[in-house]
């Protein structure tokens, strides 16, 4: 298992649910704040790469304080 956690730019849980974050060129709804850039490709080829060796990817995306939010990815790939 691999797991990097952030804090910063939350990601809504209805994204995350629903698995429209991993498709190609999706920028999720909280991301125009301060006018922060990105293509939309980093978790669609994580996803990608993810699922070609049979793992999985976790996403997490809490607001434990004020406007703060803690999103944490995990990704687990089989041992063999």
């Amino acid at each position: 298992m691999i797991g990097v956690s952030s804090y910063g730019v939350g990601i809504d849980q209805a994204e995350i649910s629903s698995g429209y974050l991993f498709e190609y060129g999706t920028r999720g709804k909280f991301s125009n704040d301060r006018g922060r850039s990105g293509t939309g490709i980093g978790l669609a080829e994580a996803k990608r790469i993810v699922d070609a060796h049979h793992g999985k990817i976790q996403i997490e995306s809490t607001k434990p304080a004020g406007d703060t939010f803690l999103t944490t990815v995990k990704i687990v790939l089989p041992a063999n």
